[in-house]
């Protein structure tokens, strides 16, 4: 979203609302994630995508062959 736009005020009244009845966290962007450095090689987000992904991508390889074999649709 766009500055300006009231992000950060529905954050906060988010935060202030819930906080006693829910673990609130709000994402405020990686530059505050890696705070100041940008190289940190342990970092990684979503190593259990990449599996699933593989997968997905294998599966629509499958999806292809078979479709290949059916011929062109009426």
């Amino acid at each position: 979203m766009e500055n300006g736009t009231g992000n950060s005020t529905i954050c906060d009244a988010i935060q202030t609302e819930f906080h006693d009845q829910y673990d609130v966290r709000i994402f405020q962007g990686f530059d505050k994630l890696l705070a100041g450095r940008p190289t940190l090689n342990a970092f990684a987000l979503g190593d259990e995508n990449v599996a699933i992904q593989q997968q997905v991508a294998a599966l629509d390889n499958q999806i292809k062959t078979l479709q290949t074999g059916i011929g062109p649709k009426c």
